[in-house]
């Protein structure tokens, strides 16, 4: 899993970046191989996308001197 497991508060992230492969096995279960792919390239896009705004949030959070699993909301 992407599991975000050094700040709790990031767990909603995580839930999201969990359910594409779990999303995707159910696809492929039910014979959906074309949406399983869109679903599949989705959740792939969406790991860079969490890590990015993960980046820039623990950055600015260093630049105020605040706890980012505090400043999180």
């Amino acid at each position: 899993t992407y599991m975000c497991w050094w700040f709790p508060c990031y767990e909603q992230e995580a839930r999201g970046l969990d359910a594409g492969p779990r999303l995707v096995k159910r696809l492929v279960g039910f014979g959906d191989n074309r949406t399983s792919s869109i679903v599949a390239k989705i959740s792939e896009e969406e790991v860079a996308h969490v890590a990015v705004g993960m980046f820039w949030f623990l950055r600015v959070c260093e630049k105020l001197g605040r706890m980012p699993d505090i400043s999180f909301k």
